[in-house]
C-alpha cells in the first residue's frame, strides 16, 4: 500500500556521474585480472590458453553471469507486466543491469569459436557428422540408445593391465545413431543461428526498457509506461522460450545424451534468484555512494520477500527433477546424476556428492531459515550478507552442473574457474555500475512513483 506525503530526495533525481565511475573502474579492473589469471594459469599449467579444462571453466563463469544479466530481463518486464509500483524506486539498477546484455555477447564470442573449430572438447555434437557416421560404421552400422555408456576420468579408456589411462577428462561414450539423429538440432551453424536469433531478442528488449524509461525521465511522457506495459506479455512469452532453448544449448546439451524437460525452468529460477542480489548489492552500493535514499526498508522488505520466495522455488524445482528422473529410472537420465553424484551407489559416490550436499543446505534449507523472518528482511546489512551468499552459491550451483562433465570423480576448483567467475562477475558489475551512473538514480517522471516512494508493508 502506498502513504501520501512521500516526496523524492533531491539527491536521487540528478546522475551520478563520476562518483560511480570509480567503482565501476574498479571494478572492470578486477574483471580483467580475473580473467588474465585464470587464462595464464591454463597456459602455464596445461600448455593452451584455451584448454580443455579452461573451455569448462570459462563456461561455468560465462552461464553463471548470463543468468544474472537474464534474469535481471525477466524481472523489469515482470514489473511492467504487473504494473508493480512498488518497484518504481528499485527498478533502475534492474535496468542497469538487463542493459550489460552487449557484454554477455562478447564474452559468449569465446565460445561461438569453440563450438565453430569442431574439436568436440566442450561440446561432443560439435565434431563434424562424418565422426558419427564413421562410429555408426566401424560399429556395424548399429548402434542403440540402450548401449549407453557415460565414462569419465576415473573410469575411462583401461590399458592392458586394468588401469586408467591419464587425462581423459570428461571423455563419454555416445550411440552414433543417437548422434545422427540429433544432427539436425545439434549442429554448429544452427547453434551460432540460435544464438544470433536469442541476442538480438535480448539486446532489443532489454534496449527497448531502457530507452524508454531514460527518455521518460527527460520529457515526462506517461504514454511511455503504457508502451512498455503493452510489450510485457509478448517480452515474457519470448523470454520464456528463449532462456529454455538457451539453457538446452548451453548447459544440458554438455552432455547430448541426457534430457529433461524441467532443465529450463530450473535455469530460470537460478538466473532470477541471481538477479535479485546483484541488485541488491548495487542498491548497497549505491547507497554507499550517497544515492539511492528514496529507496528504504520497505523496498528491500519486497526484494528480501523475492530472494525467500526464488530460494522455496529452487528447492522446489530441484526436487521435481530429480524426482522425476528417479522414478522413470531411464538410464540415459540417471547417469546424469551419477556422474554429479548425486547417487547412493557407493562406488560412485564422489567429491560431487558433497557439493551436492552443500547445495542442498545453502540454497535451500539454510537460506530458508535464514530469511523466514520479517526483521531479516528488512535489516539491510543482513540482507546485503543474504544477498552476496546467495549469489555464491548460485555459483555453485552453475559449476555444479558444468564442471562434472570435465571430471566427474575430482571437484575441480582452482584458478581457471575462480578467475573466469570473479572476472566476468567484476566486468558485469563494472558495466552495470557504468550503465547505473549515466542518468537519474530513480526514473524520476514515471506516473508510479508516488506509489513506489510512499510504499508500506502491512
Amino acid at each position: 500500500m502506498a502513504e501520501h506525503g512521500a516526496y523524492l530526495d533531491p539527491i536521487d533525481a540528478k546522475p551520478l556521474g563520476s562518483k560511480a565511475k570509480g567503482a565501476a573502474l574498479f571494478w572492470i579492473a578486477i574483471g580483467v585480472v580475473g580473467l588474465l589469471a585464470a587464462f595464464i594459469f591454463s597456459f602455464a599449467t596445461e600448455g593452451s590458453v584455451f584448454s580443455k579444462h579452461m573451455q569448462f571453466a570459462y563456461l561455468a563463469g560465462f552461464a553463471f553471469v548470463l543468468s544474472i544479466v537474464l534474469g535481471a530481463l525477466i524481472f523489469l518486464i515482470l514489473t511492467h507486466l504487473f504494473r508493480a509500483g512498488w518497484a518504481v524506486v528499485v527498478r533502475r539498477p534492474v535496468e542497469a543491469i538487463a542493459n550489460a546484455m552487449p557484454l554477455m555477447l562478447i564474452l559468449f564470442l569465446p565460445l561461438v569459436g569453440l563450438v565453430l573449430s569442431g574439436s568436440g572438447e566442450l561440446y561432443p555434437w560439435a565434431v563434424s557428422a562424418h565422426h558419427w557416421e564413421d562410429q555408426l560404421e566401424a560399429g556395424g552400422g548399429h548402434a542403440a540408445a540402450s548401449d549407453v555408456k557415460i565414462v569419465t576420468v576415473a573410469d575411462t579408456v583401461e590399458d592392458s593391465h586394468g588401469e586408467v589411462a591419464a587425462g581423459d577428462h570428461g571423455e563419454h561414450y555416445y550411440p552414433p545413431e543417437m548422434m545422427i539423429a540429433k544432427r539436425p538440432y545439434l549442429n554448429p551453424i544452427f547453434f551460432v543461428i540460435r544464438w544470433v536469433v536469442f541476442f538480438l531478442l535480448w539486446i532489443m528488449a532489454a534496449k527497448f526498457y531502457w530507452r524508454n524509461s531514460t527518455k521518460q525521465d527527460d520529457g515526462g511522457d506517461h504514454t511511455l509506461t503504457n508502451k512498455m506495459e503493452g510489450w510485457a506479455p509478448i517480452n515474457t512469452l519470448v523470454f520464456a522460450l528463449t532462456i529454455t532453448f538457451a539453457s538446452f544449448d548451453l548447459l544440458m546439451s554438455l552432455d547430448p545424451v541426457w534430457f529433461s524437460t524441467m532443465f529450463g525452468v530450473y535455469y530460470f529460477t537460478g538466473a532470477f534468484l541471481g538477479a535479485v542480489c546483484l541488485t541488491i548489492i548495487v542498491i548497497m552500493i549505491a547507497k554507499k555512494l550517497g544515492v539511492l535514499i528514496s529507496v528504504n526498508k520497505e523496498h528491500m522488505h519486497d526484494l528480501g520477500k523475492l530472494l525467500f520466495a526464488f530460494v522455496f522455488f529452487w528447492g522446489y524445482i530441484a526436487f521435481s527433477q530429480y524426482m522425476l528422473i528417479w522414478y522413470g529410472n531411464l538410464p540415459e537420465e540417471t547417469a546424469w546424476y551419477e556422474i554429479h553424484g548425486w547417487t547412493q551407489v557407493p562406488d560412485k559416490v564422489s567429491g560431487w556428492s558433497y557439493v551436492g550436499l552443500i547445495l542442498l543446505a545453502g540454497q535451500l534449507l539454510i537460506p530458508f531459515a535464514g530469511l523466514l523472518s520479517r526483521h531479516v528482511k528488512r535489516n539491510m546489512a543482513v540482507l546485503f550478507c543474504w544477498a552476496v551468499f546467495l549469489m555464491v552459491i548460485h555459483y555453485v550451483d552453475v559449476w555444479w552442473i558444468i564442471m562434472p562433465m570435465f571430471d566427474s570423480h575430482n571437484v575441480t576448483l582452482g584458478v581457471m574457474e575462480i578467475g573466469c567467475a570473479v572476472g566476468m562477475f567484476g566486468l558485469l558489475l563494472g558495466v552495470t555500475l557504468l550503465n547505473f551512473a549515466k542518468h537519474s538514480p530513480v526514473p524520476v517522471k514515471d506516473p508510479r512513483l508516488h506509489d513506489s516512494l510512499g510504499f508500506h508493508n502491512i
